[in-house]
């Protein structure tokens, strides 16, 4: 499957897999760290896949979906994503203005903001 000293899975994010990530998205390096944390027997469980593909950054307030795909038996699998951000921006494991932009849309309550009174 792949090349390496993790011959067992394959990331591939928006950027060519010879060329470090950009600082500003580090999905791929996020997702690999995770994989091989987990282990190849619990990342390649469905749980532990999910796990690891639902992990902030890997999974952040940009993503649209996320595809799993067996090449052996043909499967694929689509999700569509509604991700939500850290309690604090000093909580991400890569704090990073680019993602939870959401906070500061007008209208918003940032997570974890007082909200509003009703009466």
């Amino acid at each position: 499957l792949g090349a390496g000293p993790e011959p067992w899975f394959i990331v591939q994010s928006n950027y060519e897999p010879w060329q470090p990530d950009p600082l500003s998205d580090p999905r791929r390096s996020a997702a690999i760290a995770s994989l091989r944390q987990f282990g190849q027997p619990a990342a390649t469980s469905p749980l532990g896949l999910f796990a690891v593909l639902s992990a902030f950054p890997v999974n952040n307030p940009n993503t649209a979906y996320t595809t799993v795909m067996r090449p052996a038996s043909g499967e694929v699998h689509a999700f569509v994503r509604d991700a939500s951000c850290p309690e604090t921006r000093a909580d991400a494991p890569f704090p990073d203005p680019r993602y939870c932009q959401r906070d500061a849309v007008e209208g918003v309550p940032r997570q974890g903001a007082e909200q509003p009174s009703l009466v």
